[in-house]
């Protein structure tokens, strides 16, 4: 128990300035984490992008290498957004994993820390959809996802998509939301590889595999 409680104290890792509205980064620690993912990439870069898996993403950071017509500074950005959006997907997985072991449905922890990283993907991935350079990247997998949450439950006036980008958790916790996430935990422990937490996680899976 204690152990998934601890997993709430740690803060959503921070990323570029333009993608973390609501996350509070100090400006020493957002130079430290460009700067630490630059070096990456150059060492990726360096190479030849053959065997250092910086980010699950790795097929992304590969196209980037090949990309023509773009200083070295513009595929530094862009795989800087490529790696932030891996992590993204690594730390959401990990969110809906604490939901298939315990009923967090009453943890205000839980769902800001939710909520934020939903309005985080959410933002990094029409950030990369709308980039010229990766346009023909097929993002469909997590797409599913986003338009699965977004969409559930079905029949209902509001979903946990909506309640998520409420940012839920942080000033208030809804009972509809509470019973959202009672029922997420509950159809998981019902139906295990048929529940939507199952299937959500197939998304994220295929989502690392670009």
């Amino acid at each position: 128990m204690n152990g998934i409680s601890d997993e709430f104290q740690k803060p959503i890792r921070p990323i570029d300035a333009e993608e973390q509205d609501h996350l509070r980064v100090t400006p020493s620690e957002k130079d430290k984490k460009m700067k630490e993912r630059g070096t990456r990439f150059q060492n990726f870069e360096q190479k030849g992008g053959k065997f250092l898996l910086l980010t699950p993403l790795l097929f992304l950071l590969k196209k980037v290498l090949t990309l023509t017509g773009n200083t070295k500074e513009e595929k530094l950005q862009l795989a800087i957004q490529i790696d932030a959006l891996g992590e993204s997907i690594l730390r959401m997985k990990e969110t809906l994993d604490l939901l298939k072991n315990e009923d967090l449905s009453n943890n205000a922890k839980y769902s800001q820390r939710f909520s934020e990283l939903w309005h985080l993907m959410n933002k990094q991935y029409e950030h990369i959809q709308l980039s010229k350079e990766l346009s023909a990247i097929n993002l469909n997998p997590l797409g599913k996802f986003l338009d699965s949450v977004n969409n559930y439950p079905p029949n209902t006036e509001h979903s946990l998509g909506y309640y998520l980008s409420e940012y839920a958790g942080k000033d208030w916790l809804p009972l509809p939301f509470i019973e959202i996430l009672k029922k997420i935990h509950t159809d998981y422990i019902i139906n295990k590889a048929d529940s939507y937490l199952e299937r959500w996680d197939v998304f994220l899976t295929e989502s690392l595999k670009l």
